[in-house]
C-alpha cells in the first residue's frame, strides 16, 4: 500500500494459452463505480507473459487511486465488509501477443462480484 487512497494490487490470473506466441496484458485502465458514482481508477502497472501453448499463471500489478479517500471512511476500511453487489467497473483492456499483435476489449459495468470470485 502507498497510501489509503494509492493501492498496489498483485493478482494471479490462471491463464491457458493455445496460441503459437506468448501473451500478455499489454495495458488495463479503468474505473470502478460503487453505487453507480465512480470511486477509483485502475491501470496494469506491469504483467508476466505466458508462454505459447502452455497452461500459467499471469502474474499481474494494478494501481488503483481511489478518487474520494473520505468515502473509504463512510464505507469501514475493511474492504471484506463491503458487499461487492455494490461494485462494478468500466475498462479497456489491450491483451498482445510476443509477436507483435494485440486485441483490445471494453467491458462496461462489469460486476467485480464476478471477478472477486474467479481470483482466489
Amino acid at each position: 500500500m502507498r497510501s489509503t487512497s494509492d493501492i498496489l494490487v498483485e493478482v494471479k490470473l490462471g491463464v491457458e494459452n493455445p496460441l503459437k506466441t506468448g501473451v500478455f496484458l499489454k495495458n488495463v485502465v479503468g474505473d470502478i463505480k460503487h453505487n453507480g458514482a465512480k470511486f477509483a481508477r485502475v491501470e496494469l502497472v506491469s504483467s508476466d507473459t505466458v508462454a505459447a501453448k502452455s497452461n500459467g499463471v499471469c502474474k499481474a500489478t494494478f494501481r488503483i487511486v481511489i478518487d474520494d479517500p473520505m468515502s473509504l471512511l463512510a464505507m469501514g476500511m475493511n474492504p471484506k465488509s463491503w458487499n461487492l453487489d455494490d461494485y462494478k467497473a468500466d475498462a479497456q483492456i489491450v491483451l498482445a501477443n510476443t509477436s507483435s499483435g494485440s486485441r483490445k476489449f471494453r467491458v462496461k459495468n462489469y460486476p467485480l462480484k464476478a471477478l472477486a470470485s474467479k481470483i482466489k
